[in-house]
């Protein structure tokens, strides 16, 4: 059933998920992802920008299992100082 060539990994599929509380979002399938957490970046990175607090997971389609997992925690905003023009009367 494999490709020639293929690795099993390449026909792999995942699924991501979003949980938050007792809910749970489908965000998408990929294919022959590293079964690591950092396989979850993108969708943090976008889900930590938009506020949101929660659950990644990462899903091997065919077994049903968790196979990585990443926490979403709310990280408040760095407020920077609006930089002034150097002044010689400022110390």
């Amino acid at each position: 059933m494999g490709m020639a060539g293929g690795s099993a990994a390449a026909e792999r599929w995942f699924r991501i998920e979003y949980r938050r509380g007792e809910s749970t979002r489908v965000l998408g399938r990929v294919p022959g992802v590293a079964t690591h957490h950092t396989a979850l970046d993108p969708w943090a990175s976008e889900l930590q920008r938009a506020g949101e607090v929660g659950e990644l997971v990462l899903i091997d389609e065919a077994t049903n299992r968790v196979v990585a997992r990443r926490h979403l925690e709310h990280r408040p905003r760095q407020r920077r100082r609006p930089e002034s023009p150097w002044s010689p009367h400022r110390r």
